[in-house]
Parts: structure tokens; C-alpha cells; sequence
């Protein structure tokens, strides 16, 4: 919960938080975001995987070794 009472005070009215772990974020930060209705974008670890994956896939290979 670190990492939320350091990101939430600091929105003000109408701005958009953007939180990035490497990691995971907890059952319970994730469900006081949620409950509380905080306008912040999470992306964690598995999202960051996902997303190179998805860009290695896309990167056309070369042929040869070089």
C-alpha cells in the first residue's frame, strides 16, 4: 500500500495517476483503487511481459546470423 499513499494525494482534480511496477500489486491496494474509485492506470510486471512479447512477435526476423 507503499506506493498508493504516495501516488494518490498527489492527483488533483481531474489528472490521471500512472502506476508502474515491475512487480505485482497487492489484493488489497488494488481493491482500495478499485472501491475508491481512484482514476489511476496499473501496470505491473505480467503487462510489461505481455507487451514485449507481443512486440518481439511483431518484429519482422532476420535470415542469416549476421
Amino acid at each position: 500500500m507503499e506506493e498508493l499513499s504516495r501516488v494518490i494525494p498527489r492527483l488533483r482534480h481531474r489528472q490521471l495517476g500512472i502506476l508502474v511496477k515491475t512487480s505485482f500489486l497487492g489484493h488489497q491496494a488494488y481493491q482500495e483503487l478499485r472501491s475508491d474509485r481512484h482514476p489511476v492506470v496499473v501496470i505491473v510486471g505480467a503487462d510489461i511481459a505481455a507487451i514485449v512479447v507481443k512486440a518481439a512477435w511483431a518484429r519482422p526476423r532476420r535470415s542469416g546470423s549476421g
